[in-house]
């Protein structure tokens, strides 16, 4: 039972830091999500399951709506599309996805966000059981924010370590081939805390290859159903 419990746990990691994996909330199924980030920014996402194999999501936020600085809202809400084309089973579950969701501030002159939404993307993912669990996932993208740069195609990975149904910690790593302003790749590391299996707290240190950008988010979250 319980590592039938630490499975469904797995599958409903639908990012893992800040990339996207292959799952989708099962039909009926949601996540909200409520993102601090630096410079007093925050992102509030929802995303529902409304197939086996469909989910659409949406985001919005921005940044100083903490502290005394004016508040800049981003341009538009971020979007949320997932397909799951291939049902994980020995196979590593594969999703089509869209998300035009970026983190931290938006830079007007150059039409994209300090940490490029996805775009158009595609996903592998696999879950496995042993004294805990853990999830590999990567993907290719192709984002829509490409003014500062030629190339819109990135490639992602992220792994999620599960010693239990309530903690487990996580890293995701973008190479940014798409991305003059983050040259090194954008790596992330953190934590997550479960809450019987429906509010989730997560922390993270982002972009710790580049010491001039280090920064902190928290996550806090709810898992539900219609």
């Amino acid at each position: 039972m319980k590592i039938f419990i630490l499975l469904s746990f797995l599958k409903n990691s639908l990012f893992i830091g800040d990339v996207p994996t292959a799952y989708l909330p099962k039909r009926g199924n949601y996540e909200i999500n409520l993102r601090v980030q630096k410079e007093g920014g925050l992102i509030l996402r929802m995303e529902t399951g409304i197939t086996e194999y469909l989910s659409i999501g949406i985001s919005y936020g921005g940044m100083n709506l903490i502290g005394e600085r004016d508040i800049e809202f981003y341009p538009l809400p971020g979007v949320i599309l997932r397909y799951l084309a291939i049902y994980e089973s020995d196979f590593p579950a594969f999703s089509i996805g869209l998300s035009t969701c970026g983190y931290d501030r938006y830079l007007k002159e150059m039409e994209r966000y300090e940490v490029k939404s996805k775009g158009i993307y595609l996903a592998l993912s696999k879950s496995y059981i042993g004294m805990g669990g853990i999830i590999l996932n990567g993907g290719l993208n192709y984002t829509f924010e490409r003014k500062d740069e030629r190339n819109g195609f990135d490639i992602f990975s992220s792994v999620d370590l599960l010693f239990s149904p309530e903690f487990g910690i996580f890293s995701d790593f973008t190479f940014g081939f798409n991305d003059n302003y983050n040259k090194n790749g954008l790596l992330n590391i953190g934590f997550e805390i479960s809450f019987e299996e429906t509010f989730f707290l997560r922390c993270a240190l982002r972009n710790i290859l580049n010491k001039d950008y280090i920064n902190r988010v928290i996550e806090i979250g709810y898992r539900g159903n219609l």
